[in-house]
């Protein structure tokens, strides 16, 4: 047996010594959760890192290659939340997402600009959230903006089928 070999054995075995002091991913986890956990694990797996408990360094890897190959940064980002669930199933274990390494990874995939509502002195708090809290805020302002424009146009069609309905005879009764 050389070094190599007897490196990946003692790395298999000591994850299988993990895995069964770890209570299995709990069933309320949806399939594409457990999904993403399993792709994240085998990815490890081929790099022959630890997957549990992951290194930050890892995971900002994992971000890396995964942008890189075209992922989008919305799916990277669940791929990450879904690691750090991993890290949270009863194991105890620290969260290894929730660092500078790996939010700084996260910044540079995921494309979250400061809402449009936050003033330029409400700049300097927008950059100090994590990424992940600022993606959330983001897509829901997005979310409001865009509903905001949806009802504006109903309204907007709305006002024209009302003056196509009052007609020229009706519009002079109307404005007296």
């Amino acid at each position: 047996m050389n070094l190599a070999q007897a490196i990946t054995e003692a790395q298999t075995k000591n994850e299988k010594d993990i895995a069964s002091r770890i209570a299995a991913p709990k069933p309320m986890l949806d399939a594409d959760v457990r999904s993403r956990i399993n792709y994240f694990m085998h990815w490890c797996k081929q790099r022959g890192v630890r997957f549990l408990p992951a290194m930050p360094t890892t995971i900002a890897a994992f971000i890396d290659h995964e942008h890189g190959n075209g992922i989008s940064g919305e799916a990277i980002l669940l791929s990450v939340q879904a690691v750090e669930l991993l890290h949270g199933q009863d194991t105890s274990l620290p969260n290894p997402c929730a660092t500078f390494v790996v939010r700084d990874a996260l910044q540079k995939v995921l494309d979250v600009p400061t809402p449009r509502t936050w003033s330029k002195a409400e700049a300097p708090i927008w950059a100090s959230l994590p990424i992940e809290v600022r993606a959330i805020i983001s897509k829901r302002a997005k979310q409001d903006s865009d509903l905001v424009r949806s009802l504006q146009n109903s309204k907007a069609e709305l006002l024209k089928q009302l003056e196509r309905l009052k007609g020229p005879n009706n519009a002079e009764v109307s404005s007296k």
